[in-house]
């Protein structure tokens, strides 16, 4: 092997390092959004749970009120 071919193998294993850092950047910020999507995802579920649980507690009262009458 010659200095060139060392130099040249050098330099492909940089590409590849520097290539290999970006893909890791890439599927870092795809991790995060996911993790964003997932986290505003079961900020809607518990939304519609309480909104479940307040119509649950309405129609109960309804339902009293008009036994009642």
């Amino acid at each position: 092997m010659t200095v060139n071919d060392t130099a040249v193998n050098l330099s492909e294993l940089d590409l590849l390092r520097q290539r290999n850092a970006e893909l890791k950047a890439e599927l870092e910020a795809e991790r995060e959004e996911k993790r964003i999507s997932a986290f505003s995802f079961m900020e809607e579920i518990d939304k519609l749970k309480k909104k479940n649980a307040d119509l649950f507690t309405e129609n109960f009262d309804l339902k009293v009120a008009n036994f009642r009458k």
